[in-house]
């Protein structure tokens, strides 16, 4: 390993003072090691407005000379085309965080952390004054302790700490192409972005790479239907054909359907809802479905035509009630929906003991006028003619569910 003299004096001279400038005032005795070179130590000065500011900017350039003494150990042993600049920032980087993890591990204050005046070992100032303006400012010189052992350490856990961070950076992007969950999306999202602010060469551009690949397989996430009938709903999230599982459950609402529950079941969403007050066929009829990962949203409109699978009938023009044996009975229907549908049963209030008929399995095919043509051998005690009510029994042969429609006043003539 290459050493170097941790010697670097940035000083500003107390003699030579022009003869306009004068000291009128000072902390004591000047020190012998005031401007001159000592081994172990960083001897350093600066010049401000007053003592604290003059003070701070000395401890400032205390890192400064650290960074610049493991620059050239670590530049020593890497690519000789890195500027001086980029690995100094690099350093400085790893210096501002070096403390908070060592100091976890090890539970005591770590050196870098404690850089800072109480740890210097001695000091002096001058307060200088421009005779003609009037003018002052202050000098001020310290003698900071930093030995060989000490930078040798702090170089051996840069070049741990800078493998480490490679290692990182090189697995969440080579896991990019086998991430299942968006879960693992984010999280990798997290993690290059807080390696991105760790370096300043190339792999900052791999870094910034991978979160922008991250970031567009969010966008492109795809919801895709396993099932969909009006009242349930059931989706995948799939990117590029790769089934993505994610934990929460998103944020569903609609502007007509209620959200009765929302399920989240391995890689699938469930959701439930009633749709009952949402008017049929409005193209505007729909499930949202969001979610918030991070900063991002990722979100989807599920349509649905309310009336699907839906009957909806009404009784048009006059009954025709033909005697014989059997009796003939046919009525005319308008079907409302495009659905198919089955008649069960009739019910016509009739005056007198009225007329039912039952076990019946009339198919109908969706929207428009159907004729219902049954036969009954129930006696026909009722006028000839008149107005009836009644009540149709319907199965919708999309979704099996029952129903039953009213009709009221249709008028009817028995021959």
């Amino acid at each position: 390993m290459k050493y170097i003299t941790l010697i670097l004096v940035l000083f500003v001279t107390s003699t030579g003072l022009h003869s306009k400038e004068k000291i009128i005032d000072k902390s004591g005795k000047e020190p012998k090691w005031v401007n001159a070179l000592q081994k172990g130590y960083i001897i350093t000065s600066a010049k401000d407005n007053d003592i604290e500011s003059a003070k701070a900017k000395c401890i400032l350039r205390v890192k400064e000379q650290i960074v610049n003494s493991i620059s050239e150990n670590v530049r020593s042993k890497t690519e000789v085309s890195t500027s001086e600049e980029t690995v100094n920032k690099q350093i400085s980087t790893f210096l501002e965080n070096y403390a908070s993890t060592t100091t976890g591990q090890t539970g005591k204050t770590d050196f870098v952390q404690g850089i800072s005046i109480t740890k210097v070992e001695d000091f002096y100032w001058e307060k200088i004054q421009d005779t003609d303006t009037k003018k002052s400012w202050v000098i001020y010189h310290i003698k900071y302790p930093f030995s060989q052992e000490e930078m040798d350490e702090l170089v051996a856990s840069y070049k741990m700490k800078d493998v480490e961070l490679s290692f990182q950076l090189n697995k969440v992007i080579s896991n990019i192409p086998e991430m299942t969950s968006v879960e693992e999306i984010s999280a990798g999202i997290s993690q290059l972005n807080s390696l991105k602010s760790s370096f300043v060469d190339l792999r900052q551009d791999q870094a910034k790479a991978g979160v922008s690949e991250l970031t567009s397989m969010l966008d492109n996430m795809e919801f895709v239907v396993v099932s969909h009938k009006v009242g349930q709903l059931e989706y995948v999230l799939q990117y590029q054909g790769r089934t993505m599982t994610y934990g929460k459950s998103p944020k569903v609402s609609s502007e007509c359907a209620t959200i009765n529950n929302v399920k989240v079941v391995e890689d699938r969403v469930l959701i439930t809802y009633n749709a009952d007050y949402c008017i049929a066929q409005d193209p505007n009829n729909g499930i949202d479905v969001i979610y918030k990962v991070g900063s991002q949203k990722i979100s989807n409109r599920f349509r649905f035509d309310a009336s699907d699978g839906k009957v909806q009938l009404d009784v048009k023009d006059r009954i025709s009630i033909k005697k014989g044996e059997p009796n003939t009975i046919e009525i005319n229907l308008i079907s409302k929906f495009d659905n198919p549908f089955t008649v069960t049963k009739i019910e016509l209030d009739l005056t007198g003991a009225g007329l039912s008929v039952s076990n019946l399995s009339s198919k109908f095919n969706g929207k428009g006028a159907h004729l219902l043509k049954i036969e009954s051998n129930q006696k026909i005690d009722f006028p000839d003619q008149g107005v009836t009510s009644g009540t149709i029994h319907y199965k919708s042969d999309k979704t099996g569910e029952m129903g039953r429609q009213r009709f009221y006043n249709a008028p009817y003539s028995v021959k």
